[in-house]
């Protein structure tokens, strides 16, 4: 576990930590922040630093408000959050899409709050850039605010192997431990689970095809 560092006083664009107030459900240490609007804020020190979160939602808004209503919609939609956040809601509501599946088909939902594009846009920032991508930090939750981030891709492949945790008949351990247990590839797993759709109990249990 990484070595606590005190972030009190410190500055993150807009947002001054207070006080830790406990741990998120990542395992980074959750702070009470006062942002410069006068409101409080709850931010991890791991969005803070990455600077994913800098300020309590109002830098956003006002940024979409100054665009105006018929400008905000126009520049919305030729955007890489609009986009991003057109194609997960498609992909999780739509049964017509391809990757359905994998997603709505297999329960994984968009919240609420992120029916409207404003809310996401507040919730996540803009994109950081090219090479990064909305990743879901556990594959098997939803899209919402606590489990979305930008990230690149040698962290969302370290995500989807490494570090994602499958419980079944008890037992939690990650892709890659479960494969070495079974006797076949993590990627094996993986396709089974997200490219198939199959649910954990016949992922596991089903053995994979010999090969000569």
């Amino acid at each position: 576990m990484p070595a606590f560092v005190d972030l009190a006083g410190q500055k993150f664009g807009r947002l001054t930590p207070i006080q830790r107030i406990g741990t998120d459900r990542f395992g980074s240490a959750l702070w009470l922040c006062k942002c410069d609007c006068g409101a409080d804020a709850a931010a991890s020190s791991q969005n803070m630093r990455a600077g994913n979160t800098s300020s309590c939602g109002c830098y956003l808004n006002e940024k979409i408000s100054a665009l105006g209503r018929s400008k905000r919609k126009h520049y919305a939609k030729g955007t890489p959050e609009y986009t991003c956040w057109k194609a997960i809601r498609y992909r999780c509501l739509n049964p017509s899409a391809k990757a359905y599946p994998r997603y709505g088909g297999r329960g994984i939902k968009v919240c609420e709050r992120w029916s409207d594009f404003k809310n996401f846009l507040a919730d996540m920032g803009t994109h950081p850039g090219s090479g990064y991508s909305l990743d879901r930090i556990n594959p098997d939750g939803d899209y919402e605010p606590s489990n979305c981030r930008w990230s690149n891709w040698k962290e969302q492949q370290n995500n989807r192997t490494n570090n994602r945790i499958i419980t079944f008949n008890g037992r939690s351990m990650t892709v890659s431990q479960w494969s070495e247990e079974l006797g076949f590839k993590a990627g094996t797993l993986l396709n089974r689970i997200q490219r198939l759709g199959w649910p954990i109990e016949k992922a596991l249990t089903v053995p994979a095809p010999c090969t000569p």
